[in-house]
């Protein structure tokens, strides 16, 4: 299932929830042909969690640097992380990681997972070079930075439409549901609507931590309360517990195998990131998720 799922997307693509995608898919296809789906709310009404995160290292960072240095940063990574997906322990210690990265990353800083020290362990010297000092952030800075909406959050949320959006989710949800022959059309993307959106203040969107704000209230007109505000839940599989055990060997098979043989990356670092994966004492599950996807592509498609 997962090496015909990454087969399917002719790329390499590192979104774990690309198998429940084509599950979904396959499921659906068996009574229609073509679905509905809700892809865009979260971009155009501030549903993700990193809005929130945003928000929140705000407030954080006000904090003296002497307590956050010293007592909780400390304190926060001698927790170890659990098995939850979510839970507050981990939203804590995301918080936490994604506040030490830079802030010109903005609300990108919680979808990064490497950063510069990190990269250069993990990369051979030879491909560093070949990189050439390539700004693998650009996109993301150019447009935070530009002049594309009112406020914080209005770029935000247009950065992530014109990244994240149309690279990531919209790539993904047509890949998986066309290798189940089914077509996905999102109603939310109509372009009269995004423009209408996009022209309405973030306030209505994100207020204090409610996000989606106006969309939950128009939806709440229609729909019982206990669907419209039940709690946010990702569409992603427990890839984290999965790499400790039944996606071991095909992490191994990819890191000594087609990743070895193209000499990208240096073993031993990698083998360092799953030993600690292993014994729980870091969550390095999308660094070894993105090797294990890119090693399955390159048997594929390189050999």
């Amino acid at each position: 299932m997962i090496l015909g799922a990454i087969e399917a997307l002719d790329e390499p693509l590192a979104d774990d929830s690309i198998v429940p995608t084509l599950l979904v898919s396959r499921l659906a296809r068996e009574q229609v042909k073509v679905v509905l789906s809700g892809d865009g709310g979260d971009e155009l009404f501030a549903g993700y969690d990193r809005y929130r995160a945003d928000r929140l290292a705000g407030w954080y960072q006000k904090l003296p640097g002497s307590w956050r240095r010293g007592v909780l940063e400390p304190l926060m990574d001698r927790v170890p992380q659990t098995s939850k997906r979510l839970g507050f322990v981990n939203n804590i210690k995301g918080l936490q990681n994604g506040a030490r990265k830079p802030e010109w990353l903005g609300h990108a800083r919680w979808l990064t997972y490497l950063g510069p020290s990190q990269r250069e362990q993990l990369y051979r010297p030879e491909f560093v070079r070949a990189l050439d000092g390539y700004d693998t952030y650009g996109h993301i800075r150019s447009r935070l930075a530009g002049d594309n909406g009112r406020d914080r959050l209005s770029r935000q949320l247009y950065t992530d439409i014109k990244s994240y959006l149309v690279d990531d989710v919209l790539t993904k949800v047509d890949r998986m549901s066309m290798a189940a022959s089914l077509e996905v059309r999102p109603p939310l993307l109509d372009h009269e609507l995004v423009e209408y959106v996009a022209r309405i203040p973030s306030e209505f969107k994100l207020r204090t931590f409610q996000s989606k704000h106006i969309l939950k209230r128009t939806a709440s007109r229609l729909l019982p309360k206990e669907i419209v505000y039940r709690r946010k839940a990702g569409f992603s599989m427990p890839v984290k517990n999965w790499l400790r055990r039944e996606l071991k060997p095909m992490l191994v098979e990819a890191v000594d195998g087609p990743l070895a043989r193209q000499g990208l990356f240096d073993t031993a670092f990698v083998r360092t990131l799953m030993s600690e994966h292993e014994a729980m004492r870091a969550n390095h599950s999308h660094t070894l998720w993105t090797l294990l996807v890119l090693g399955a592509w390159c048997r594929s498609n390189l050999g």
